[in-house]
């Protein structure tokens, strides 16, 4: 038994549960969408941060956004880290010790770099396990003061994202594969041409 080459992060691509998906929510980040935030829910291990990965990359290509700010929350929310995270990305420095003050100098950057709304911004917090005041990163929950922006969050908890403001139809669920798309990704990394190890595979599949 050897094991494939076959790269993790490339592979659910080919899987229909998560084209669906993928594509739902890649509409919902084309400008002339009204939606201005969107979550992908699931729980951990499911395909979350690989599905984001993969929107980033498409997005870029596409040039639908002129920034791209990323933060990974955590179990732990700490709204200091998270600042600094978004700072980063907009190559901005914040010497505020307040949370509140930090906030509005963010806020401030967002208004200067979006240029009256020319400038679209693409803000991406993963791994969101309770709630996160946009407020507080410089960001309401309405695009407003001419800063045009979509958020998308990923996280195991669907009622997290409703108190983040993000509506019903706007939460997009990643389901457990399929049991033939679950054959199929380990058969991709585990290749045998023995039949009773080829049963032993499809055992695991099945019990997992």
């Amino acid at each position: 038994m050897t094991a494939s080459t076959s790269t993790p992060s490339t592979e659910h691509k080919d899987f229909l549960s998560r084209e669906v998906t993928f594509t739902k929510v890649l509409k919902a980040l084309e400008p002339n969408h009204k939606t201005h935030m969107i979550a992908l829910c699931g729980m951990g291990g499911v395909g979350k941060t690989t599905m984001t990965k993969r929107l980033k990359m498409v997005v870029q290509e596409r040039k639908i956004f002129i920034f791209i700010v990323e933060a990974v929350i955590g179990e732990r929310t700490d709204p200091i880290a998270i600042q600094e995270a978004i700072a980063d990305y907009l190559s901005v420095e914040l010497n505020q010790k307040t949370k509140s003050a930090r906030a509005e100098k963010l806020r401030q950057e967002f208004k200067a770099k979006s240029d009256g709304g020319k400038n679209k911004f693409f803000v991406i917090l993963d791994d969101v396990w309770q709630f996160v005041d946009l407020e507080d990163i410089g960001l309401s929950l309405f695009p407003n003061q001419g800063v045009d922006f979509k958020v998308l969050l990923t996280s195991r908890d669907t009622n997290v994202c409703t108190m983040m403001g993000v509506d019903d139809n706007s939460i997009h669920n990643i389901g457990l594969l399929t049991g033939a798309e679950a054959q199929s990704l380990f058969h991709q990394f585990v290749e045998t041409s023995d039949p009773e190890l080829h049963k032993i595979g499809k055992d695991i599949v099945r019990k997992m």
